[in-house]
């Protein structure tokens, strides 16, 4: 047994480190000290991490996106607000483009820096920048016709997505809204096929949810066509759906209200937005989050 207290940048507060039997090496950030020849390092897998300077000892490999800060500072010289686990990438999938909605990228959900963007990054406790898709949807496509897109844009799109991620360490979570859950599930399909994890895929307010398939294979499934593995893992499906959304339940033609096929939880509650304001509602709400927690704890109790 070992018990041990840190610095927010990892030094270790020995006068607060018990330790029964042997050393154990994986200690701050569950990542392994080398002590071996004295340097005291942490092995973060793509490179080491000084605690004693707070610092790593070779470069980000995404600092180019960080122009204002050291490529070799840990979690942007802020290791109180954020932590660097396991170089996850969460990828935000914007729903249509049109009838009132922003510009795709960062600004359909509000910004890189919103209260959804945020309060995502703290509830998959990643805070590695976040992907944005900027995807236009033909209004009278089918969920099927979003999912091939998704699989293409996925393939176009492959160095972009996985840029600085290491595959045998690292994994993706995926949000989506509206028309971009059909999108993402191809997006999902492609990026599992190759051999990518994909933990977590939460979707809001889902247009044409009934029709949205998505394979979640695990490692045992081959793909004949292919000649590829599905990912070791199976992904966490959320679908997320206001009751009274008119967009989802009331479009003529093109609805295909219900749920989103083999998904694991399927928080519903009813909005008190206006109605012109509903379908977005969610994605404009950084608590969303902790009520999605509020109504699976409710489900699986099953008192909704």
């Amino acid at each position: 047994m070992e018990e041990n207290h840190y610095y927010p940048f990892g030094l270790t507060l020995t006068e607060r480190t018990f330790i029964i039997g042997e050393i154990n090496d994986i200690k701050f950030g569950s990542k392994e000290l080398d002590s071996d020849i004295g340097l005291n390092w942490y092995d973060f897998g793509a490179r080491r991490y000084d605690m004693q300077l707070g610092r790593w000892t070779g470069m980000d490999p995404l600092a180019d996106k960080y122009y204002g800060t050291s490529p070799f500072a840990y979690v942007a010289n802020n290791p109180v607000k954020y932590i660097d686990p396991d170089g996850k990438r969460i990828v935000f999938v914007n729903g249509y483009l049109g009838f009132g909605s922003p510009s795709g990228g960062a600004r359909y959900w509000g910004g890189s820096d919103s209260s959804f963007v945020n309060g995502a990054k703290s509830y998959f406790s990643d805070f590695q920048i976040p992907y944005f898709t900027n995807i236009g949807y033909g209004k009278f496509s089918s969920a099927e016709d979003r999912h091939s897109s998704g699989y293409r844009y996925a393939q176009e799109h492959y160095s972009e997505l996985t840029e600085g991620m290491d595959m045998t360490k690292d994994n993706f979570e995926f949000v989506s809204h509206s028309m971009g859950t059909a999108e993402a599930a191809g997006i999902i399909d492609y990026m599992k096929q190759v051999g990518w994890n994909v933990t977590k895929f939460y979707s809001f307010n889902a247009f044409q949810a009934k029709d949205i398939m998505i394979n979640n294979k695990t490692m045992e499934d081959f793909d004949t066509k292919t000649y590829t593995y599905g990912s070791p893992r199976e992904t966490e499906i959320v679908d997320y759906q206001n009751i009274n959304d008119p967009v989802i339940n009331d479009i003529p033609f093109l609805r295909s209200p219900g749920d989103i096929p083999n998904a694991d939880h399927y928080p519903r509650e009813k909005s008190n937005n206006d109605k012109s304001y509903i379908h977005r509602a969610p994605i404009n709400n950084g608590s969303i989050w902790k009520r999605i927690d509020d109504l699976i704890n409710m489900e699986n109790s099953g008192e909704c």
